[in-house]
C-alpha cells in the first residue's frame, strides 16, 4: 500500500477517531434507530392484534355452526363461516357478494349454490386477487 492510503492528515488511518457530537446535540444515528424500533413494537403490536381476532372469529365461527346444525340446516354456513373454510378475508366475501353472489334470505350462504358460482366466476376472482 502507498503511504497516501494508509494515512490521513498525516495520522494513521487505524487509529483516526470520529468527531465527536456537538455537546446538546443528538445523535442523529440515535434517532433514527429510536424511530424504526417504535415502528417495529407498532407492527408486533398490529400483528398480536391481528392473530387475536382471527382466534376470536374462529371461535365465533365455531359457535355459530354448532347453532346451525341444532336448527338442523344443512349445506349453510354464515359468511364469517365460508370465508375461514376457504381462506379468504370478509372483505372479500362482501365484494363478491356485490358481484352476484348468491345469498339467502336470511343471510346464511348455500355452500353449493355458492361453489356453483365460484366456479362459474374464477377467472374473474382470480384475476382481482391478482390485481388487488
Amino acid at each position: 500500500m502507498t503511504q497516501a492510503a494508509t494515512q490521513v492528515d498525516g495520522q494513521p488511518a487505524h487509529q483516526l477517531q470520529p468527531d465527536p457530537m456537538p455537546k446538546g446535540q443528538p445523535d442523529p444515528a440515535a434517532g433514527a434507530l429510536a424511530d424504526v424500533l417504535r415502528r417495529v413494537e407498532v407492527l408486533e403490536a398490529h400483528v398480536a392484534d391481528l392473530r387475536g381476532k382471527a382466534g376470536r372469529q374462529a371461535k365465533v365461527a365455531s359457535q355459530q355452526q354448532r347453532l346451525i346444525a341444532a336448527a338442523g340446516l344443512e349445506g349453510v354456513m354464515t359468511r364469517l363461516q365460508y370465508a375461514a373454510h376457504i381462506g379468504v378475508s370478509n372483505p372479500t366475501l362482501t365484494r363478491w357478494v356485490k358481484r352476484g353472489m348468491p345469498v339467502r334470505d336470511d343471510g346464511l350462504l348455500d355452500v353449493e349454490a355458492v361453489e356453483s358460482w365460484r366456479k362459474a366466476n374464477e377467472s374473474r376472482l382470480l384475476a382481482e386477487r391478482v390485481k388487488g
